[in-house]
């Protein structure tokens, strides 16, 4: 608790006066008082506070807008019953007040772990929570308010066409891929509640306790891209044979109404798209600031993981995934050539094979 309270002493001189300003003055509306201490636990660059009252803390999040603030105000509120999502304390415009829980982002807890087969109890921990909290969004008040995720074809296609993007950035040959194919496929009914963004520096460990947070973005779609959220991150820390090992366990508890067959091309397909999203935004970061950043500095502060070993897993990861549809077979040659413009090491299950099973 003292290291703990010292991190927030040193953190509360760089706040800044106008943020400082702001925090102090939503401190004193909900709880009539202004913090002694202010940290962030989501990095400097976000807009999220850890506020010391002396007595207690909690976190205060200021949304982009009063719309944004309001839904995740009711799905705390809602969600609670679940047990893997903060208290909710009160809403004051763009700002939302809810319990500051202690604990371990989900990445920093894989990237402590010296056991591959420990990283897979971690992950199935945290889907299991997002299971829990599917089932009770999608049954009572919450789904009516959430909006509708990816409701066009444009979206789908949109999201496909990152790859090009970057190619175009970088200077080299785009994916041989049709995007509007793509989104075709991945269309489909919005009908599940889902947290969306549910990738894995949004989770915290608290014991064996998943609690998720930021819900400002939640809403309906599909079920299966919360599991992609997970397990196609950059910072998903899984070898081969554990990432199977959690697709199969959990594929038809995230996709019960459809086949097997239909479910994993519906996975592989999201799957592969959202990773080359996350690849283009790493990448994006390396060539703006003209280099890789620190991996400690950036797995502490949640940051992208603009990082060789980070980039290198996902690209690994993502020509497996790739070879498996037609539809995204065009892939595989473009990843090779991004991973050789970048000189990094792929195929070697990068920081996590030579693991203990």
């Amino acid at each position: 608790m003292l290291e703990e309270r010292k991190q927030v002493k040193t953190a509360s001189s760089m706040i800044g006066a106008d943020r400082g300003r702001l925090v102090a003055e939503v401190s004193m509306k909900v709880f009539g008082q202004a913090p002694k201490r202010v940290a962030f636990p989501g990095g400097r660059s976000r807009n999220t506070f850890l506020i010391d009252l002396g007595d207690e803390s909690w976190i205060l999040s200021q949304r982009e807008t009063s719309e944004a603030a309001a839904l995740e105000a009711v799905a705390l509120q809602y969600l609670a019953r679940t047990g893997h999502t903060p208290k909710f304390k009160a809403i004051c415009g763009r700002w939302t007040v809810q319990e500051y829980v202690p604990g371990t982002r989900l990445p920093i807890a894989l990237d402590a772990s010296l056991s591959m087969a420990e990283r897979v109890e971690m992950v199935g921990e945290a889907l299991e929570a997002l299971l829990r909290i599917q089932h009770i969004g999608r049954c009572g008040p919450l789904f009516d308010k959430a909006p509708v995720i990816g409701a066009d074809l444009d979206w789908f296609v949109q999201s496909a066409r990152g790859a090009r993007m970057l190619s175009k950035q970088l200077g080299v040959k785009p994916p041989n891929v049709n995007e509007h194919a793509i989104g075709e496929a991945l269309c489909g009914p919005r009908n599940d509640f889902i947290k969306f963004d549910a990738r894995p520096g949004n989770a915290l460990r608290d014991g064996h306790r998943t609690v998720w947070f930021d819900w400002e973005d939640c809403g309906r779609g599909n079920a299966l891209e919360d599991l992609v959220f997970v397990l196609c991150d950059e910072w998903m820390m899984l070898d081969e044979r554990a990432e199977t090992q959690l697709i199969d366990t959990y594929l038809s508890a995230f996709a019960p109404k459809l086949s097997t067959g239909a479910a994993t091309r519906q996975f592989v397909l999201y799957g592969t798209v959202h990773m080359c999203e996350r690849v283009r935004r790493c990448i994006h970061m390396n060539v703006r600031q003209q280099g890789w950043c620190d991996r400690n500095t950036s797995l502490a502060g949640d940051g992208t993981g603009n990082t060789p070993a980070e980039i290198a897993r996902l690209c690994d990861r993502l020509s497996r995934w790739a070879d498996r549809t037609p539809q995204t077979r065009g892939y595989v040659d473009w990843i090779k050539d991004i991973s050789s413009f970048f000189e990094l090491q792929t195929g070697k299950q990068t920081h996590a094979a030579s693991l203990a099973a």
